[in-house]
């Protein structure tokens, strides 16, 4: 709040953190792509390595979102953990699952490991990208809320203070 007060934007505020999330999530896919590449063998090893870098993608605002919703870093732990356990025992079929943020994750990896057609690629892809708009969008709309500025009425010379 101090950096809002100082005069920085909602979207300059919210971009730099996502930045800095995105980027740290980034350095980790990367070190464990490295350590699957070493211990895996298998044809699609680049899939392998987009399903890592969607799941950061993804993370990071779904992170913004639930922070603004839950006050403490325990409860955002424990409602994000919510939220991972409800994708893995979704069944990938169902209409549940779609809707939840990580199905893309699951696309892939089904495309990656198991060697599924390209669909699935397309469809992870496609849920990728609309969840990360999605994310996004609320984390913007919630940040803005959160951060914006109340305008304190002047004070009057015959107000008494104290």
């Amino acid at each position: 709040r101090r950096l809002r007060v100082m005069g920085y934007g909602v979207g300059q505020l919210l971009g730099g953190r996502q930045l800095a999330m995105t980027f740290s999530g980034i350095a980790l896919a990367m070190a464990y792509a490295v350590l699957v590449a070493l211990d895996q063998d298998m044809a699609r090893y680049w899939a392998v390595a987009l399903m890592m870098l969607t799941t950061v993608m993804i993370a990071a605002p779904l992170g913004a979102v639930v922070g603004a919703f839950v006050p403490g870093e325990l409860e955002g732990a424990l409602a994000l953990l919510v939220v991972l356990a409800t994708q893995m025992l979704a069944d990938p079929a169902g209409a549940i699952a779609k809707l939840l943020p990580f199905w893309s994750t699951r696309e892939l990896g089904t495309f990656a490991v198991d060697g599924a057609g390209q669909e699935y690629l397309e469809r992870a892809l496609v849920h990728a990208g609309l969840t990360f708009a999605v994310l996004s969008a609320a984390a913007l709309a919630l940040s803005s809320i959160r951060l914006r500025l109340v305008e304190l009425p002047e004070p009057r010379p015959d107000d008494d203070v104290a």
